[in-house]
């Protein structure tokens, strides 16, 4: 009501006309109100004429227009005051501490708030034009709601993308203050580490056990992006012998709010000949020969072998929120044996991601990838921050269910006692069902 008693008082007359006409108002009403014939009927709410410039509709709907000398009221516009049960608020509302992802303000109980309100935050600041022109100009950047009251204070909670800082001006929302579920801003100026963990036991074979996993370490500047990747890392011990397929890249690009493109460079490790596992698996060769029953002799060559690597990723939507991401390898494989010379890049593995938002803070993903420097996976997962909203001290979590598979190669040499010796390429493999856990952690300087 006191919102609606000013708005009346600004939009009819001066407080003063009001005062002078107060005795005479209500007579001057009475002469000025045209009688109803008996054709017309008025089922209306009453009406008041004020300073005759004027007339107020009891249930909240403004007439504004003018009153003639024979008391006929010209309509000139009509404007509808909505009481929406907000309190209002008649002094500026401060912000008293920070979280991760939270906020303290300077308004509870005793001012109307209650869970469930929500507030806008803006903030003065500088804005650049495209012709170079300087203007401080009024920003929305968080869009917040409230989770606990006190009689004096409220806790809110951070919109995911959305940053505060002390000085920032909090006012109560409108219809059109919202934060994006799909497409957030971008936080700039955050780092985050990053790991997701998937074990595999060797299904159909003894003494097997391995695991496929990624580690990041990323930066995120205003437009930049710097990380570093590990991504795959594979491993594994089985009876067979041993696995490792993995790569460790720097990578660097443009970062948006819309998408990031990057390249990167770094080394891949794998077991086995590289030749060997770009091509079929149980390659052989052999010689003939009558062995006379005697037994042959055996023997193992198992190696690791590093290869020169480039990465190149591209990510589709905002970043936390729905979004697409693409992430390639290409080895070069130094294919020199004396003869015609072979060597240049190869296609290695691809990773691929589909991140759905659910809810503010939580994430459906469906990813999945692999290639021919050893590894395979497919999984389902959930992701959520458990503290904070994406911005710096927030801490994630994952879920996620599968499969995977990591693998290398071996020779087998074989020594008849009589004939010549042939070679075996065997396949060392883990494979099976996985479930993951993945970890985040986002930091800020």
């Amino acid at each position: 009501m006191r919102m609606q008693a000013i708005l009346l008082v600004s939009m009819m007359c001066p407080i003063s006309a009001l005062a002078q006409e107060a005795d005479e108002g209500v007579e001057d009403a009475e002469a000025a109100e045209p009688e109803t014939g008996a054709d017309e009927k008025d089922d209306g709410p009453p009406t008041i004429v004020i300073n005759g410039d004027a007339t107020l509709m009891v249930n909240g709907d403004i007439i504004l227009g003018s009153a003639t000398g024979d008391g006929v009221v010209t309509v000139k516009q009509k404007s509808v005051v909505i009481d929406s049960g907000e309190p209002s608020f008649g002094r500026p509302i401060k912000i008293l501490e920070i979280f991760p992802g939270e906020v303290r303000i300077d308004a509870g109980s005793d001012d109307g708030v209650s869970a469930g309100r929500r507030f806008a935050v803006f903030r003065r600041q500088v804005v650049e034009t495209e012709s170079d022109d300087e203007f401080e100009g009024e920003t929305l950047v968080a869009v917040i709601e409230v989770i606990a009251v006190s009689s004096d204070s409220a806790i809110a909670e951070l919109w995911k993308g959305d940053r505060v800082q002390m000085g920032d001006e909090v006012r109560p929302a409108m219809a059109d203050n919202k934060s994006s579920s799909v497409f957030p801003r971008r936080l700039p100026h955050v780092g985050e580490i990053a790991m997701v963990l998937r074990p595999l036991m060797a299904v159909g074979s003894t003494g097997g056990f391995g695991g496929l996993a990624d580690v990041t370490a990323a930066y995120w500047w205003k437009h930049m992006f710097f990380d570093i990747r590990m991504q795959p890392l594979g491993f594994g011990w089985t009876e067979d012998g041993n696995i490792v397929s993995a790569s460790f890249m720097a990578e660097g690009g443009y970062d948006s709010r819309a998408f990031a493109i990057g390249l990167g460079a770094g080394v891949s490790a794998v077991n086995g000949d590289i030749d060997e596992m770009m091509q079929s698996f149980g390659r052989s060769e052999m010689a003939s020969g009558d062995y006379d029953g005697a037994p042959d002799q055996v023997s193992w060559d198992q190696r690791t072998q590093a290869a020169f690597t480039i990465s190149q990723q591209v990510r589709l939507g905002a970043r936390d929120g729905l979004n697409v991401s693409v992430y390639n390898l290409l080895m070069y494989n130094n294919d020199d044996d004396g003869g015609e010379d072979n060597s240049g890049f190869i296609y290695a593995g691809t990773t691929g991601k589909i991140t759905v938002p659910l809810a503010a803070r939580t994430f459906m993903f469906l990813e999945g990838g692999g290639g021919v420097m050893g590894y395979g996976f497919g999984d389902l997962g959930v992701f959520t921050w458990v503290r904070g909203n994406g911005d710096a001290g927030s801490i994630g979590i994952s879920a996620l269910a599968g499969g995977a598979v990591v693998w290398g190669v071996r020779e087998k040499t074989t020594t008849p006692a009589a004939g010549q010796p042939y070679t075996e390429t065997l396949t060392v493999l883990i494979a099976g069902p996985m479930v993951g856990l993945g970890m985040t952690y986002r930091f800020g300087f």
